[in-house]
């Protein structure tokens, strides 16, 4: 990608083919017309009137997600525009060495079309509960992602496109209503040892594992600490500062691992192995939907029952959130 573009990816699932679209420059095939239309979702307010009295008494609110809306136009060929199959080969013939890969150029505009539809619908995506698309941006600073499903698909049916020209209006919603950094950053804490109390006592308590270190949110907004506890682990105990802390009450073996992932479109607790570990969790554990950490420092710390051995390392992975991309 490079300053102005878009780009939509997506896994494979099975039969059904990933994807992996930039977007938005004429290089591209798909040229936007407009600045994207980015709506916030309303808000669900809580508050209830007071019976018999003037007012209201506010309650919890609740944000909605944002949606983005692209009006474009599929353009594959540029101001020599082609568009049957024989041209289109004859065009890639001469030009195959500088087509941008990733991309809708190459093809004649109603195979670009149909292709583009093809991506929007995104079978891999719809048909796992949960399972979402990203949508990346990239500006002169930074490139920014939301996560979520491509939906509405509408092209114009206009004479236009024998020309190699056709309006699309296209639409994503999002999971929620942050943009995130690209790139995840992780932090590693490592074991220590809490050394046996000293005193007349001739059976000391078990030793606990130990491991400290810091995280730093920056961004503007409050995101989502995805926690990975390695084996050999018994009865880990996690926490970021004041915001969040669980205790897991099982043995995680060696060579497995537990993943703690609140994001709202993943929000599980599984196993290397992909097995539920959410009913594990000690009941004075905060929430998964709690699980969100303010921008700022914190400290990031483990404890562990001590069993027959050492015990893995803890990561926690975030990407800074932001109020607009």
């Amino acid at each position: 990608m490079r300053p102005g573009q878009w780009r939509l990816t997506y896994s494979a699932r099975g039969h059904m083919p990933g994807a992996d679209l930039t977007f938005g420059t004429e290089d591209t095939g798909m040229l936007l017309t407009q600045e994207p239309d980015i709506t916030f979702g309303d808000a669900n307010n809580g508050e209830q009137p007071l019976p018999g009295e003037d007012g209201i008494r506010f309650g919890r609110d609740y944000v909605g997600p944002m949606s983005v809306t692209f009006e474009a136009a599929v353009s594959t060929w540029g101001p020599n525009s082609l568009n049957t199959v024989t041209e289109a080969a004859e065009w890639i013939k001469v030009n195959a060495l500088h087509l941008p890969t990733g991309t809708l150029m190459g093809r004649s505009n109603q195979n670009a079309l149909s292709k583009l539809r093809s991506i929007w619908r995104a079978d891999a995506v719809r048909a796992g509960a949960g399972t979402v698309a990203s949508l990346y941006h990239e500006t002169e600073a930074r490139t920014r992602v939301a996560y979520g499903r491509p939906r509405r698909f509408a092209p114009a049916h206009s004479k236009l496109f024998r020309q190699g020209y056709t309006p699309v209006v296209a639409d994503f919603q999002c999971a929620d209503d942050r943009w995130y950094d690209s790139a995840p950053k992780v932090a590693t804490i490592q074991k220590s040892w809490r050394p046996f109390p000293t005193g007349p006592k001739p059976i000391p308590p078990p030793a606990i594992g130990l491991a400290r270190g810091s995280v730093t949110m920056l961004g503007d907004m409050s995101t989502w600490p995805v926690i990975t506890i390695n084996g050999p682990a018994v009865n880990p105990v996690v926490w970021i500062g004041d915001q969040v802390k669980f205790k897991l009450l099982t043995f995680v073996k060696p060579g497995d691992w537990v993943r703690v992932d609140p994001r709202p479109w993943v929000r599980t607790v599984r196993n290397a192995a992909g097995t539920s570990m959410g009913h594990l969790l000690d009941r004075s554990s905060t929430r998964l939907a709690e699980m969100f950490v303010p921008p700022g420092t914190y400290s990031f710390g483990a404890d562990f029952d001590f069993g027959t051995g050492a015990w893995g390392p803890v990561t926690c992975s975030w990407q800074d959130a932001y109020g607009w991309f």
